[in-house]
C-alpha cells in the first residue's frame, strides 16, 4: 500500500490539528508552511508493467497482476508505481466505455 501524501492533504490534516489550539490565522498559516515545506517530497518511481502470457508484472515490487484486471491501471495497486505506455490502452478502455454508456442510453429509451 502508498503511504504518500499529497501536501494539500498534508496541510489540511495539519489545520484541523491546530484548530484545537487558539491561535492566530497568521500564526496557524505559518505553522502549517513550516511543517509542510520540512517534509521531503518523494520522486514518484516509474516503470513500465512486464508481461506475461495471462498476467502482468510490476517492475518495482515484483507482484503479479491477472490482466483482465489490470486494463485500465496506470499505477500498481500494491506500490504505486507509475506504468508508462499505458495511455494509449486507457484512452481505448474509456471510448469503449463511453460507447457502452451511450448504448445503455440508447437502450433505456426503446
Amino acid at each position: 500500500m502508498n503511504d504518500l501524501i499529497k501536501r494539500e492533504d498534508a496541510a489540511y490534516k495539519v489545520e484541523v490539528m491546530l484548530t484545537l489550539f487558539r491561535m492566530s490565522k497568521d500564526i496557524k498559516d505559518d505553522a502549517i508552511d513550516l511543517f509542510i515545506n520540512s517534509i521531503p517530497a518523494v520522486k514518484p518511481k516509474v516503470g513500465k508493467w512486464i508481461e506475461h502470457p495471462m498476467h502482468i508484472e510490476c517492475p518495482n515490487c515484483k507482484v503479479w497482476f491477472l490482466k483482465e484486471y489490470m486494463v485500465r491501471n496506470s499505477y500498481c495497486p500494491n506500490c504505486g508505481t507509475k506504468m508508462e505506455g499505458n495511455e494509449e490502452k486507457e484512452r481505448a478502455s474509456e471510448r469503449l466505455l463511453k460507447c457502452g454508456q451511450e448504448l445503455k442510453e440508447r437502450l433505456s429509451k426503446i
